[in-house]
This record gives structure tokens, sequence and C-alpha cells, in this order.
């Protein structure tokens, strides 16, 4: 919200019954308006039930922002169509949509450069880079534990993106050297 972000936001919480000044509900399935992405702040070991019930809610995107257990690259119990970031990720920026569903404190303007890294520490250093600097971002992506979206998958998508002009990757780890290499062309 701080990001100027104007769609509707549904909050989900089992001990409170608002969160900044959105009303609670108990259960994701109990939402009666249509959702695009769930942000989900709960620990690893409900990503799976969480994810179930997007699947059931018909949400193919999520972001896990679970921090509390050290994240594995195992494969999530998701519907294979679904896109979800995580687990361990810091989140997603989007200046150009006005959605900061990340942890970071700041938003970044709008500009051309992506920047997509596997640490989460790195990710948060980058965001504290480019407001003084006035460098805009198409996107900043932490990857997490890449159990879901991988980075040659997000790769390949910003070099599809329109607002994208470059793409800066922080990496710790490749997967697929020869699909990430041939991604960007």
């Amino acid at each position: 919200m701080a990001a100027g972000f104007r769609g509707d936001v549904y909050s989900v919480n089992l001990k409170y019954a608002e969160v900044l000044g959105h009303a609670c509900a108990l259960s994701l399935r109990t939402v009666e308006h249509s959702v695009d992405f769930a942000l989900v702040c709960t620990p690893m070991s409900r990503n799976e039930r969480v994810l179930r019930d997007c699947a059931a809610k018909g949400i193919g995107h999520a972001i896990l922002l679970s921090f509390n257990e050290p994240p594995t690259r195992e494969r999530l119990a998701a519907p294979a169509d679904a896109k979800v970031l995580g687990p361990g990720s810091a989140g997603l920026l989007r200046p150009w949509l006005s959605l900061d569903a990340s942890i970071f404190p700041s938003t970044a303007p709008k500009g051309g450069l992506a920047i997509v890294s596997q640490s989460a520490s790195l990710a948060g250093a980058t965001t504290d880079w480019v407001l003084p600097n006035h460098v805009g971002l198409s996107a900043q992506v932490s990857l997490g534990a890449e159990a879901g979206i991988s980075l040659e998958e997000m790769v390949e998508y910003l070099a599809e993106d329109a607002p994208t002009q470059a793409i800066l990757l922080c990496i710790e780890d490749v997967a697929d050297g020869p699909r990430l290499l041939s991604a960007p062309r």
C-alpha cells in the first residue's frame, strides 16, 4: 500500500481481526472475491497447506516470504501450473505496477533495470542502493529457494517484459546453465 498499489487487498490471519486496516478472514477459502496472487507470511511448515488453499481458490501465483526455517529447493506440493516465488523469498517489487510485495522498507522508482537475486541480503542491499543513486527499476525479485520459479524462468520472463531494458543478476547457483544463457537472446 505504501507503494501506491490501488488494487484490492484481502488479509487472512488466525490471530488478528484486522491487519493494516484490512479486516481479516480466518481462511483464504472464505474470502468472497477472486484473488490474483497470495503473499504468504507463514512458517514454512504451513506453506503446502496454504498453497492447497490457493489452488482451491483458483490463485495461481504466490510469494512465500517464510524465513523461520532453512529453505530447501524441494518442489512444493503446489498445482503444476502454479507460479510460486520462494520459499525464503524476500519478495517482489514492480514499480510500474505500484506493487511492493516484499520485506524491503522502501520502494524503488520506475525504470528499466530488473534485479534478480538468489540472496535476500543482496536484494535488500540493492534496494538500499537504487534510491540514493536514482536508479529506476522495472522489477526486483528475490528468488529464495527456487522451489517454484527458478532463476532461469525469471530471466526468460524479464527478457520479454516491456519495461525491462537490462537485467542485473546476483547469482549463487545455476541449475540449468544453457537455459540461463539462452534466455536473454
